[in-house]
């Protein structure tokens, strides 16, 4: 992480050797400006030349070998990276999507959980007459999001959008199909 926080410091372009899951090595130029944590893992973000994307993410422990230092001019950044976090959960960020009110139902039991530790800083609940609780947040659909609804397992039903409904009934019947 040194490396690249000083590289962030520095401004300085680096060049490394990246792994993604179920994808070959490849190597990447790179503009690094932002490191974030999320799910105990680590994110550099930055440009990513060879695909043009001002807001490309490496999760630091795919990255392979050494951090080289590169001779390229370091493009400057002027993204405020606190509000771009501002309407996901996680890190994962499509700039083609548009953030969307999500509405949960939690059981009793889970209530008090979600009422105490927020999923995100939109968070809005209302308690239900039989004790569960509606919850409203507004997001861009994503990933993570996705895997943080299934976290709860039975205990949280999706009314809205209906493309969240249809993607997370998706995803159950696949992981029934499992057993």
């Amino acid at each position: 992480m040194t490396p690249l926080f000083n590289a962030i410091i520095n401004k300085s372009v680096i060049t490394v050797k990246y792994e993604p899951f179920n994808t070959p090595e490849y190597k990447v130029t790179f503009h690094p400006y932002f490191l974030k944590q999320y799910n105990n893992r680590w994110f550099v973000f930055g440009y990513n030349e060879f695909n043009q994307n001002q807001h490309w993410n490496l999760a630091l422990d795919r990255i392979n070998g050494d951090i080289e230092k590169s001779n390229e001019k370091y493009r400057e950044d002027t993204t405020d990276w606190i509000e771009f976090f501002d309407d996901i959960i996680g890190v994962s960020k499509d700039p083609n999507r548009q953030v969307e009110e999500v509405k949960l139902v939690f059981s009793k039991e889970q209530a008090p959980y979600i009422d105490t530790k927020p999923l995100h800083w939109s968070q809005k609940t209302k308690l239900l007459e039989d004790g569960s609780l509606e919850v409203r947040i507004k997001v861009m659909l994503n990933y993570e999001l996705e895997m943080r609804i299934l976290s709860f397992g039975e205990k949280v039903k999706v009314l809205a959008p209906d493309s969240l409904v249809i993607q997370i009934k998706e995803r159950i019947q696949k992981q029934l199909n499992n057993y």
